[in-house]
């Protein structure tokens, strides 16, 4: 007689049949070299024993929740709006169905969603209340009720005109996800089905991440699931320690701080993490299709760890510019294939009309991009990113009189050209604030001296249009390094000062010229090389350039 095995490590969770009478010989996996189990019943361990004996008991408190509506439907179970009437507050329950919780790794599952979300403990996750069971049997939790609306609801009123949100007020909400996600990352867990449905925003500006049904606990230090044989002594198994706050999210190494982490007892745990039942198995896909990374669309789950959830922020920061789904289509087997092939269009492509900066389209597609290793390393790192353009808008809303979205500018991260940047310009604030006093104060000579003030004045303005000519150089200059060390957003930056600094000047123009030539944009080089020469026939920098992109 057969049965069937599975392999312990959830990275791997193959499942193989062996003959009966070899089964408990200590079999190991052949594909990972991990311990095996058999997949039956016989499989659950004290663990999931103990917690139904736990939750038994709270069945009756579960009559303090009086049922008003459902509100939702899961794939293992319904929201309902209850009323508790032991507070006096309108809660939403997750109640599993009664056909799937006759499955014990559907029943883990639920528990695990329910212990996990009520472990995350941040301003931007859903806040977990109670989990028990109903006077049926039936497993539940009881969440917070947001009044509210989902992102997906919040971008469809947008494309369709019903609201007018701001790109600042779209990446604020995106900052906050991002914060979730990031302190989740930290905790040891992936949310594996990132997407607008998934996030509420509520009536005062709350943002939250909901549905961590398909959650997943990454592995310590030794590459599996850390198993752990004690008996739990209550529900909430795996109480967050916070004597030892992490604050490693914020490094590129992001496995190393879940590793640390979970030494000092600051990792996540639920009854699955802590059962020798894994479910997880290589070949099997999870997530919504449009939104998941390459390696979920091909069903490598081996492959899946935080950088899949940077893949997936990155398709809501898509649909967030673009008011468009990363990939569309209607055949399941096309949208994976195209998902697996990293088929997808720049957002500033894909809707010119709205106008997108540059910048955020780049940051994007490398947030989505196929090769894990080439998106961002943690979510800290694409915060940052994000945190850069932002301020960029903030400083550059008055200063900006001819917006050109192509040449839309991104943050000035601190740094040699940031300083260098803002020293110029203060200088210049101090020579024209001097030059006024200046005149203002010849305009007051009476009679015999306004020659002389009248010439002063012309001399003043003559040499502060030498230093405006200098300070244009040398921004063209430092945007022209940057550009060469492939730092785009300064050197975009400091191109555009360069240029509003000193219209005239054909410093700027070349500038930007270099500028485009580096983002291998020929034609818009040339473009800003015919304004350098129109300002100055005989500027030698951009004559040499102009004859050299002649040749190409």
């Amino acid at each position: 007689m057969e049965i069937r095995l599975q392999c312990s490590n959830e990275e791997c969770g193959m499942v193989f049949p062996v003959e009966e009478t070899i089964a408990n010989r200590g079999i190991q996996c052949p594909n990972c070299g991990c311990e095996c189990l058999p997949t039956g019943e016989d499989s659950t361990d004290t663990t999931f024993s103990h917690i139904h004996q736990t939750l038994d008991e709270t069945r009756v408190t579960a009559k303090r929740y009086r049922t008003l509506r459902q509100i939702g439907r899961g794939g293992m179970g319904n929201v309902m709006l209850c009323a508790d009437k032991t507070i006096g507050r309108n809660v939403a329950m997750k109640v599993m169905r009664g056909e799937s919780g006759r499955d014990d790794s559907q029943r883990m599952r639920f528990l695990e969603e329910a212990q996990i979300t009520g472990q995350l403990e941040h301003p931007n996750i859903v806040p977990i209340h109670e989990l028990g069971r109903d006077e049926d049997g039936n497993f539940y939790f009881t969440m917070k009720m947001v009044k509210g609306r989902s992102l997906e609801e919040l971008i469809w009123e947008n494309k369709t005109g019903q609201r007018h949100h701001s790109l600042a007020q779209f990446l604020n909400i995106f900052l906050k996800i991002c914060d979730a996600i990031a302190f989740a990352h930290a905790k040891g867990v992936i949310h594996r089905d990132l997407k607008p449905a998934n996030i509420m925003i509520g009536d005062f500006g709350e943002v939250l991440v909901m549905d961590w049904g398909l959650a997943k606990i990454l592995p310590g230090k030794d590459g599996v699931p850390r198993i752990h044989t004690e008996t739990p002594t209550a529900v909430n198994i795996g109480t967050i320690d916070r004597t030892h706050p992490d604050e490693a999210a914020g490094e590129d190494d992001l496995r190393g701080a879940l590793d640390d982490s979970a030494d000092t007892g600051d990792r996540v745990r639920s009854v699955r993490s802590q059962s020798r039942m894994v479910d997880t198995k290589f070949g099997e896909i999870q997530g919504t299709p449009v939104y998941m990374a390459p390696e979920q669309a091909m069903g490598t789950t081996n492959l899946v760890d935080h950088r899949t959830d940077i893949y997936s922020l990155g398709a809501i920061l898509y649909e967030m510019l673009t008011f468009k789904r990363p990939i569309d289509g209607s055949d399941l087997k096309t949208v994976l294939q195209r998902v697996a092939d990293g088929d997808i269009e720049p957002p500033d492509a894909r809707a010119a009309w709205r106008k997108i900066p540059p910048e955020l389209s780049v940051i994007c597609m490398k947030a989505m991009a196929r090769e894990q290793d080439k998106r961002y390393t943690t979510v800290r790192t694409l915060e940052k990113e994000i945190n850069y353009f932002v301020e960029s808008m903030a400083v550059q809303k008055r200063a900006r009189v001819e917006p050109e979205q192509e040449e839309t500018l991104e943050a000035a991260k601190p740094g040699k050209g940031g300083w260098a940047l803002l020293g110029v310009l203060s200088v210049l604030l101090l020579v024209m604030c001097a030059l006024l006093v200046v005149v203002k104060q010849q305009e007051r000579v009476a009679g015999s001296r306004a020659a002389v003030a009248e010439a002063m004045a012309e001399r003043s303005v003559a040499e502060s249009g030498e230093r405006l000519s200098e300070a244009c150089k040398e921004l063209a200059r430092m945007a022209i390094v940057a550009a060469s060390e492939k730092d785009l957003a300064t050197a975009m930056l400091q191109a555009n000062a360069a240029r509003r600094l000193a219209p005239e000047s054909p410093w700027g123009h070349y500038a930007w010229a270099m500028v485009s030539v580096e983002r291998g944009d020929l034609p818009k080089a040339r473009e800003h090389l015919a304004k350098a020469l129109g300002a100055d026939p005989e500027h030698p920098e951009s004559r040499q350039l102009s004859e050299s992109l002649g040749k190409e």
